[in-house]
């Protein structure tokens, strides 16, 4: 009984070597539209924990003093 123990201890230890443990954030969420929101902000803007400003003007460019202020 205890060399049928070892070998099987033995056979499993010969193994982990190639074992990988890898966690994947999309895993552990549910399937709703606000993770396909999430999915489609993060594949833009490369994260959904940032925030993007646009500054625009109608005419001309927005370096001058009155846009920059």
């Amino acid at each position: 009984m205890l060399l049928a123990i070892f070998s099987f201890t033995l056979l499993f230890a010969l193994h982990v070597p190639r074992l990988q443990v890898t966690t994947d954030f999309n895993d552990l969420l549910h399937k709703s539209i606000h993770i396909s929101d999430y999915n489609r902000i993060k594949e833009n803007f490369g994260g959904a924990n940032q925030i993007v400003l646009v500054i625009a003007v109608d005419d001309g460019d927005i370096f001058n003093d009155t846009t920059l202020k």
